[in-house]
């Protein structure tokens, strides 16, 4: 749901010193995109032309921030895998998602306003954001600090491509794509991880851990709502096939198991149980033809499987148990055989890329409002004025 925007300065994975915003009706200016508009739309995010860059942010900081623990944590051999990634693996406390406060009030926003006061207020007032969670063994919602670097990029890329936070309209569905080009920026990081002989399960996990509180905890109404619903759905596919290979890597070391060194798995799981239940039905492809088809109920029959209670959201218990009912999907985790790939994350993102994305090549730049020209942005802005004039420089 649309809250009141943030500054660029004011992001971060811990956005707990605002209230739950009402909710209320985006209103696009200029009315509904013409047909120029549209055009160039389809070229950009098909196979025509458009402005690339060589956007290696997430994929940069995916290295950064992950490869310093996953480079303590490659032991081939299982235990040694467990004891390193309990030593490397450093978790923080964040804030409870504020679209889970929402979920529990009922979405009733006055009663949620309540609810978030009351954890603001132990929150702030034992100063737990940001600290480590051993010094709050009791506060459940934490993070990796890999996935929260990874996170907080998230923000900051969808940021730059919000037409509403810089007071543009350039087309209704702009910034939806953008968000849509944020997240094809971080598959190709994953691609870039799972090309190697030998892929790190901590950075792809990391990824994993990113995407899952990012969709919940963030308003991607613009992303959810885009015109090419095909493509959304296909896109949301994918991205639980990736959560699929961010299992399959950790349950090759040992790592995905009820005591594991990786603490939030538990956690994780259900910010992707409910991203999978908000959508699933409606616009996501139920692959019936493919191994991973119903990836909901392969991720919940792999975490049974281990001994692992998928907990953490509010009412995530009953989308869990409606998903164990699926026995196809418990074959499906008895009877696929062991391997790097086992969930053919790259047979899916190869029929994604053919279908989607073409020549052009997975994600990029072109929807970065900073990057373009100062022209530009003062054409499109409401007051005609460039907004990075008042913003000041992109601090990113």
């Amino acid at each position: 749901m649309p809250r009141a925007k943030r500054t660029l300065e004011d992001v971060s994975t811990n956005a707990a010193t605002q209230p739950v915003a009402k909710r209320q009706t985006r209103q696009a200016s200029g009315g509904k995109e013409n047909k120029s508009q549209s055009s160039t739309k389809s070229k950009i995010m098909s196979k025509g032309k458009g402005r690339k860059a060589n956007d290696g942010s997430l994929s940069n900081t995916a290295s950064n921030a992950a490869s310093n623990a996953a480079s303590n944590a490659s032991s081939s051999n299982s235990r040694d895998e467990q004891s390193q990634a309990s030593e490397v693996i450093q978790y923080i406390c964040m804030f409870r998602p504020r679209e889970d406060i929402s979920h529990e009030a009922g979405f009733d926003e006055d009663e949620a306003d309540k609810i978030f006061e009351k954890l603001k207020e132990e929150y702030v007032g034992k100063m737990i954001g940001d600290k480590p969670s051993s010094q709050f063994p009791e506060w459940p919602w934490i993070i990796s600090k890999p996935a929260g670097e990874l996170h907080l990029k998230l923000l900051q890329q969808n940021q730059m491509r919000d037409q509403d936070f810089f007071g543009m309209y350039i087309y209704n569905d702009f910034s939806g794509y953008g968000s849509q080009e944020v997240i094809e920026n971080t598959l190709k990081a994953v691609e870039a991880e799972m090309k190697k002989c030998d892929p790190s399960p901590i950075i792809v996990w990391s990824h994993v851990e990113a995407l899952g509180f990012w969709f919940v905890s963030e308003d991607l109404g613009g992303w959810h709502m885009l015109d090419d619903g095909d493509r959304f759905g296909e896109t949301v596919f994918l991205l639980g096939c990736t959560l699929l290979a961010g299992l399959n890597l950790l349950e090759r070391v040992g790592l995905l198991a009820k005591e594991s060194p990786v603490r939030n798995i538990p956690l994780v799981l259900s910010y992707w149980v409910r991203l999978a239940k908000s959508n699933w039905t409606d616009v996501i492809p139920n692959h019936e033809d493919r191994k991973n088809g119903n990836w909901p109920a392969i991720a919940v029959a792999l975490a049974e499987k281990h001994g692992i209670t998928i907990k953490g959201l509010y009412g995530v218990e009953g989308e869990v148990e409606t998903l164990r009912q699926d026995e196809a999907s418990k074959k499906a985790v008895d009877k696929t055989k062991d391997g790097i790939d086992r969930w053919s994350w790259k047979t899916e993102l190869a029929r994604y890329k053919r279908t989607y994305v073409g020549g052009i090549g997975l994600g990029g730049s072109y929807f970065d409002i900073t990057k373009m020209t100062k022209a530009e942005r003062k054409r499109h802005a409401f007051d005609g004025k460039d907004p990075l004039d008042k913003l000041g420089p992109c601090p990113y």
